[in-house]
């Protein structure tokens, strides 16, 4: 669990840049998620671990939607869908379906599938707000926090 927390870590720290422009924050993010992807192969059964990677992988697929062209933040329900990067989402979609059928449910699983409810706007057009929901109330049951 501590190393998950630290991975994170590093990848919401990399994550955090406000400009996007930070190139040694972004590295943080590409590192968060290089040492997932060693943890993942390095544990492929744990669900946490495919959970975490795939909660990465769906922040960094929307990564050149998140800010305008003048680097203003742009909201998950406002981003342009065809900005996304498919191959990432369809990554942690296939990590995401590995650690479900593990049949443990855990915080990262749960927020990744958040995600991955708002990723699928991509291809319906719209947004599943009731699974949202269900999902954020099932990670505060687990977690005391919705993040």
């Amino acid at each position: 669990e501590a190393v998950l927390e630290a991975i994170y870590a590093t990848f919401a720290e990399g994550w955090s840049d406000p400009a996007g422009t930070e190139t040694r924050r972004r590295n943080l993010a590409t590192e968060g998620i290089w040492l997932g992807r060693l943890v993942a192969s390095l544990i492929p059964d744990e669900p946490e671990t495919l959970g975490l990677l795939a909660l990465m992988l769906f922040a960094e697929a929307r990564r050149t939607a998140r800010r305008s062209p003048d680097g203003d933040f742009v909201p998950l329900a406002e981003q342009d869908v065809a900005l996304w990067d498919d191959k990432l989402i369809d990554e942690a979609e296939a990590l995401l379906r590995r650690a479900a059928i593990r049949g443990t449910i855990g915080r990262y699983q749960l927020e990744a599938a958040v995600q991955s409810a708002h990723t699928a706007r991509r291809r319906s057009g719209r947004t599943d707000w009731a699974a949202i929901r269900q999902l954020y109330d099932a990670l505060m049951a687990i977690a005391g926090s919705p993040v």
